[in-house]
């Protein structure tokens, strides 16, 4: 696919939760296709040390989704001085290990507010022409997991989060498609990242070996899953879809 404007600037793409491991190889993909970033995270000094280390000259903000009403006019701001995006990556995201008698509804809209608030506001921005790139269509991308129509024992907060990003997906998808806007969602199976390293110390005993039996094709790896994400940002008649990047996780 073409990575640059008429005028021959690249375009541009933002990528929200840019510092995760999911998120960095991404923009390295990205990045190495000549895509021009905006990376979106938490941290100021691993976010310039992110952009430094790619190749072309990409620009970085600051956000906090647990504030995720504070994002959609960075994003608005940001187009409105760099340029308008030819599309965004949601992979930002909270874990939570916590069984029913444990949890809270502070604990459940916590994950929701970063989860879910972090992608709608994401999206909301989208909904101003000035944020978009009007050559052609423009491709959001949220991050789900497997989880979503899978169950699992202790993950309720998390699952419920995630299967709202496919509700949210198709329900953004119908109501952008009058302008050209995409919206798809990938529901990722377990990948190597250091959240899932986290979730891994959490679990019972025995309990991540189990999980790695139930992937016929091993656990994934970021790049796995930045393939498909690329794939879905550079399409043009795929909208209101839910991939499954899982290595056979949902065949069972």
């Amino acid at each position: 696919m073409e990575t640059m404007n008429i005028d021959g600037a690249p375009l541009r793409v933002l990528v929200l939760g840019a510092t995760s491991d999911l998120g960095q190889r991404t923009c390295l993909d990205l990045a190495n296709k000549g895509y021009e970033l905006l990376l979106i995270g938490r941290n100021e000094k691993t976010l310039g040390e992110l952009a430094e280390s790619l190749p072309g000259q990409h620009k970085t903000a600051v956000a906090d989704l647990n504030m995720p009403d504070e994002l959609t006019p960075l994003i608005i701001d940001n187009a409105k001085q760099y340029g308008a995006f030819k599309g965004a990556v949601f992979c930002a995201g909270v874990h939570a290990m916590t069984t029913l008698r444990q949890s809270s509804y502070a604990d459940f809209e916590q994950i929701y507010r970063v989860n879910c608030g972090g992608a709608l506001a994401m999206i909301k921005a989208f909904t101003r022409k000035s944020v978009r790139n009007t050559a052609g269509t423009t491709s959001l991308v949220l991050l789900s997991s497997v989880s979503q129509s899978a169950g699992e024992a202790g993950i309720s907060g998390y699952a419920a989060s995630k299967g709202a990003l496919g509700s949210l997906s198709r329900c953004a998808a119908l109501e952008l498609a009058k302008d050209r806007v995409l919206v798809n969602c990938i529901a990722a199976g377990m990948i190597q990242t250091k959240l899932n390293d986290g979730y891994q110390g959490m679990a019972q005993p025995g309990h991540f070996e189990k999980l790695a039996s139930m992937h016929p094709l091993g656990f994934g790896s970021p790049e796995h899953v930045s393939k498909e994400i690329i794939n879905l940002l550079e399409s043009e008649w795929t909208t209101g879809s839910t991939v499954y990047v899982d290595g056979g996780y949902t065949c069972a």
